[in-house]
């Protein structure tokens, strides 16, 4: 309607315009011309066409309208108010697009339709389905999120029940994920009522034609006869029927709690009650006679019995137990121990915990290793002394290197004492000291602490300890080396203080047997006396 209502516009404004002040009629001026008679399409008007030469061309009142329907539209497009006499707007009608696109309005002879996401839509107000309708679910289009209440109507959509072409239809609806989802019309979801399979709307299989079900509690008895309780319950009568196959007899007047049992059997069979016993259990003799008693039977198998803070006495054989609390057992005595372990041999596939004793002695099984057995005998070798046959033994080294308390020896640096019991003198500290008194001017020379290593083994350089007097302001430059390698961190060290300055060596300053440790003393300004340089090292015992 916006594209037809546009269009008819732009006709009379090229035309008006397309004319300008040139274009002529009879009776005068465009301004002037008469109104138009009945309109038709093959009509001629005088417009403008772009990218033509001439511009000025004629057309016909169709021509006009199918191109400017053949551009869409910026504008909103408003049609003629409908009247008592005519409509605003009118759709031809004819048959429906075979594809049609999204936005598209049609009529045919059922009525108005539209396209919305690619599917047709209607007809509108005639009571037919106002959603797209699809054959089976995976039919309907692919949609995400933005496409949320968005409905179809799918033909096939058959609920528990029903297959085939009887299917009932259902309502889908894109949720708020963008996922088709189908609305419970019908559901597909089926209760199970009495072993019965049912859906919303179906029936139920029923024996009677009654307005009610009947409902039981506790279990029954084949053979036995039904009865109600005071709710209505159906419930087991714990007889048979009467008249039936389980015989007839006669019940005697027992005491409230006695428990009922046949006393007798055949055609007058007697039902008695067993004589009360207060914390008593119910036991048969050995001709199966019951009683209620406070002594077990002989040879009476107990499986799986659970037993709280019990007292056992006499002999008891128990084939196996699992114990859940602290066990407590007799003190032992001079006839009598408390536990017995017979010997025997040892498990083949013991497991953590498991005690046992063979003629070798007692063993056990921890952490899935077997230990034992826990008597046993020792013998020592020297200068081990001592050992023995039974669970405490002491044994003594008296040649063995300890404190006079029996502590084990413990070495102060230097000293050392290895793992294996080597004793060793370590790394000894000493100073080196270069002096010159107070008459004596420090000059640039280079001077060998020590002219060769005597050691076979390594020492270390550690630091350098210096100070200078003297006048005109003395100062020398004083400087460490190994075999004419400079020492990192002694090297190039400003001496100009009377105050003494440490400088740590850092590295290169390892020496070894046969090298030579130098200081060398350069840059020498003012006359520096009673100057002291003293260099601290550590070295070997050898």
């Amino acid at each position: 309607m916006r594209k037809l209502a546009l269009s008819i516009a732009t006709i009379l404004l090229v035309t008006l315009f397309s004319l300008g002040a040139s274009a002529q009629c009879t009776g005068g001026l465009i301004d002037n011309c008469p109104a138009a008679t009945s309109p038709q399409g093959s009509d001629l008007v005088l417009g403008w066409q772009s990218g033509q030469s001439p511009h000025t061309r004629a057309f016909t009142l169709t021509e006009v309208v199918a191109g400017g329907l053949q551009s869409q539209l910026t504008v909103e497009i408003k049609a003629l108010p409908s009247s008592s006499s005519t409509a605003g707007l009118n759709l031809g009608v004819g048959t429906a697009p075979t594809a049609c696109v999204s936005g598209d309005i049609w009529s045919t002879g059922a009525g108005l339709f539209s396209c919305v996401n690619g599917a047709a839509i209607g007809p509108y107000g005639t009571g037919g389905s106002q959603f797209p309708n699809y054959a089976t679910s995976a039919a309907l289009p692919a949609v995400t999120s933005a496409n949320a209440g968005l409905h179809a109507f799918v033909l096939n959509c058959p609920n528990g029940s029903q297959v085939g072409a009887g299917a009932t239809g259902c309502d889908y609806v894109v949720n708020n994920v963008g996922t088709w989802t189908a609305l419970p019309n019908p559901t597909s979801s089926a209760i199970t009522v009495g072993g019965q399979v049912l859906y919303p709307g179906g029936l139920t299989t029923n024996q009677g034609n009654g307005s009610k079900i009947q409902l039981a509690t506790g279990s029954f008895t084949v053979g036995h006869a039904l009865a109600y309780d005071g709710n209505g319950n159906a419930v087991d009568s714990g007889v048979p029927p009467g008249g039936g196959s389980g015989g007839s007899g006669t019940v005697t007047a027992s005491p409230q709690n006695a428990i009922p049992f046949y006393s007798s059997a055949g055609s007058s069979t007697v039902v008695s009650g067993l004589t009360i016993v207060n914390n008593g259990v119910l036991v048969t003799n050995g001709s199966g006679v019951p009683s209620e008693a406070t002594t077990l039977p002989a040879a009476l198998t107990i499986p799986n019995a659970a037993l709280t803070s019990p007292t056992l006495s006499g002999a008891i054989s128990i084939a196996a137990a699992s114990y859940t609390g602290k066990q407590t057992f007799l003190t032992s005595t001079a006839g009598s121990a408390s536990i017995n372990i017979p010997a025997g041999v040892a498990p083949t596939s013991p497991v953590n915990g498991d005690v046992w004793v063979t003629s070798a002695g007692f063993f056990g099984r921890a952490n899935g290793v077997t230990e034992g057995p826990y008597l046993f005998s020792i013998v020592t070798t020297g200068p081990l002394t001592g050992g023995g046959v039974g669970p405490a033994l002491t044994l003594a080294c008296n040649t063995c290197a300890t404190t006079a308390n029996g502590g084990a020896l413990a070495a102060t640096a230097p000293l050392t004492i290895s793992a294996g019991g080597l004793i060793a003198l370590g790394l000894q500290p000493q100073s080196l000291i270069f002096l010159a008194d107070s008459t004596t001017t420090i000059h640039n020379d280079t001077y060998n602490m020590i002219e060769k290593w005597p050691f076979t083994g390594t020492g270390t350089i550690n630091s350098i300890v210096y100070h200078t007097g003297g006048t005109s302001t003395p100062s020398f430059v004083a400087s460490l080396q190994i075999n004419g390698t400079n020492i990192v961190g002694c090297n190039g060290l400003s001496v100009t203080s009377a105050i003494d300055t440490t400088a740590t060596c850092t590295s290169a300053n390892v020496i070894s047997n046969g090298q030579t440790l130098a200081l060398v003393i350069s840059a020498t300004a003012g006359s520096p006396t009673s100057s002291v340089v003293q260099i601290n090292l550590s070295k070997p015992a050898s």
